[in-house]
């Protein structure tokens, strides 16, 4: 069955996916779209993966997955997804705090996944917002970042900001953002 969307609804989306990231993770945030897409009978997201480097991703399944290019400062769209794994600070250079803080700006709504949460703390931008991360990490993440009200959720939707607690609330978060934006059918 195909749904109507108007010309103009489309959105453009940057998936920054960080060394060490689940393989669950990043098709959680990405199936959605796709089937949207399908449902809808066109391309009402359009994305592209992007690497810190520009190079393929080792995810910890050992897959590496090949990107569309390097995350760049000219980078800019509806939504930016950033998602990490394991040491998500370290993984995401050249991609440093400061330098994503500068680049906020230019996406419209930021989604931060597991360890994608850790870096967007470290810009400061949740200071005395709530955020959650996952869940084998959310008192260590508490500790690190005592400005930010931590919270055990499956996402949390501060503003332009939403952080979300690993693989199936990232689709949890999809579907609900979609329904949203678009409609419930899709």
């Amino acid at each position: 069955m195909k749904h109507k969307i108007e010309a103009l609804d489309h959105l453009s989306v940057t998936i920054l996916i960080l060394p060490l990231s689940s393989l669950m993770t990043v098709a959680s945030c990405i199936d959605p779209m796709r089937a949207a897409n399908r449902i809808a009978g066109k391309k009402i997201f359009h994305w592209k993966l992007v690497s810190p480097r520009g190079v393929a991703v080792d995810l910890t399944c050992g897959i590496a997955l090949p990107v569309n290019g390097r995350f760049s400062d000219g980078d800019r769209g509806d939504l930016l997804i950033i998602i990490g794994g394991f040491d998500p600070i370290n993984n995401a250079l050249p991609v440093s705090p400061i330098r994503l803080k500068r680049l906020l700006s230019s996406f419209t709504k930021v989604v931060c996944v597991e360890g994608g949460t850790w870096l967007l703390a470290k810009t400061g931008v949740l200071d005395g917002k709530k955020a959650t991360t996952h869940w084998e990490d959310l008192e260590r993440f508490s500790d690190e970042f005592s400005k930010i009200d931590v919270v055990a959720d499956r996402f949390v939707v501060e503003q332009k900001y939403v952080t979300v607690g690993g693989a199936s609330p990232s689709f949890d978060f999809l579907l609900s953002f979609i329904e949203k934006r678009f409609a419930a059918a899709l």
